[in-house]
């Protein structure tokens, strides 16, 4: 297995420079993040072009050794973007088909509990709004 830095060499600088702060690495909703770091063990699952976009499917664990699924974007030598997403079997089917243009949508396996946390943290705000 490799580090997830072999698998472009831009990855290291993008992780310490280009995350929001350094090696935060967002789920698709862009409100929760995890720490991942450039030597986790890695694992390429596939390239794809689609239109302009160039993008490493990724296998990898985060800070607390969970593994994750990362979806990295990048142009030739630099990284742009990662977005990362739970490790199972229905996002790494699910994604494959969209970036090969078998499907047009992608129904995440963590859609539901993600959508039941944004909503819980959207009634905090409701209630600190009314006081």
């Amino acid at each position: 297995m490799k580090a997830l830095k072999d698998l472009h060499k831009d990855i290291e600088r993008y992780l310490s420079e280009d995350c929001y702060c350094p090696n935060e690495v967002y789920s698709a909703d862009g409100f929760f993040y995890q720490l991942v770091y450039a030597d986790a063990d890695a694992e390429l699952l596939g390239t794809y072009h689609k239109g302009d976009e160039n993008i490493l499917l990724v296998a990898t664990y985060n800070s607390d050794k969970e593994p994750i699924l990362l979806n990295i974007w990048y142009e030739d030598e630099k990284i742009i973007a990662m977005e990362r997403y739970e490790l199972t079997e229905n996002n790494i089917r699910e994604i494959k088909a969209f970036w090969k243009g078998e499907k047009e949508k992608v129904h995440l396996s963590e859609a539901d509990d993600v959508k039941k946390e944004l909503k819980k943290i959207m009634s905090f705000a409701d209630a600190v709004m009314i006081d």
